[in-house]
């Protein structure tokens, strides 16, 4: 669980976002409901994505879809700018310094469409870069299948989430290799070992009580108005004491009922602009 986010003008990881029109929007920071599914909504270019890879990033859920501890997180080619060294000489470093929020460090799972494992962009770099398992589900999922069918299917790992039908109880360990536990290194360990343990004592502090996310990203894409429609009603019906939904989206659902959501708007008036034009 999120409830509120704020980003300083040191924060890198995403460098773009608190440029974006929804962060300025918002100096003082986004808070999220708990008692709602959290609806961010505003024009092309707003920065609607770019909290949502943020957001991904908190919760290790950004390479996979699903949160986890992976080795890339530290390792990977786009890995540097998620670290900040605390001490100049030391090996002693902070996991998306600048982004400020209150979180429980409840694992979360991801959505957006064609998101291919580790963020590569072929199934078969996925595979050769530690994704094996998951790209070959990834495939398996996409295989022969219309853009909108490929989108139902990798949203069943959502659903399933959002009806109670599989839960998020803990982190799993993909690419990882550093076995369950990390123990403390020595001070002239590898900054990589030092990472890896900060990651384990920061997310593996969750308590049961931690209610985990559904983070989703333009879930309406390619699908028909009825798969479409159904996917809302399923929101509108989670259980929100067990799991916290936000959504970035394009769609006109929650524009036609603000009220049933806490809608978030990257720009001001944007709802009202939209119905407006809706006649």
């Amino acid at each position: 669980m999120i409830t509120n986010l704020r980003v300083e003008s040191h924060f890198k990881a995403v460098p773009y976002l608190l440029a974006t029109q929804l962060m300025q929007r918002f100096p003082n920071g986004i808070e999220f409901a708990t008692d709602k599914v959290n609806v961010i909504v505003g024009p092309n270019g707003a920065g609607k994505s770019a909290l949502m890879h943020a957001l991904s990033l908190l919760t290790l859920s950004d390479l996979t879809g699903v949160s986890a501890f992976d080795r890339n997180i530290f390792a990977g080619r786009n890995a540097d700018k998620n670290w900040a060294k605390v001490d100049r000489w030391g090996n002693e470093f902070k996991y998306l310094d600048g982004l400020v929020c209150e979180h429980d460090f409840a694992p979360a799972v991801y959505y957006r469409p064609g998101h291919i494992p580790g963020n590569e962009p072929w199934i078969n770099t996925s595979m050769m870069t530690g994704y094996f398992n998951e790209a070959s589900q990834y495939r398996n999922a996409t295989k022969d299948r219309s853009s909108g069918q490929q989108c139902q299917s990798l949203l069943e790992k959502i659903t399933s989430v959002l009806k109670g039908d599989s839960t998020l109880s803990e982190y799993q360990r993909i690419n990882w290799g550093y076995g369950a536990t990390v123990k403390k290194p020595s001070y002239d360990a590898f900054e990589y070992d030092h990472k890896a343990y900060l990651l384990c004592q920061t997310y593996g502090a969750a308590k049961e009580s931690a209610i985990p996310l559904v983070l989703t990203d333009e879930p309406e894409q390619s699908l028909d108005a009825r798969a479409e429609l159904e996917l809302w009603k399923l929101l509108e019906s989670t259980d929100l004491s067990r799991v916290q939904v936000i959504i970035a989206t394009h769609s006109l659902y929650p524009v036609m009922h603000p009220e049933r959501f806490n809608v978030i708007e990257a720009v001001d008036g944007y709802i009202d602009q939209v119905r407006s034009l809706m006649g």
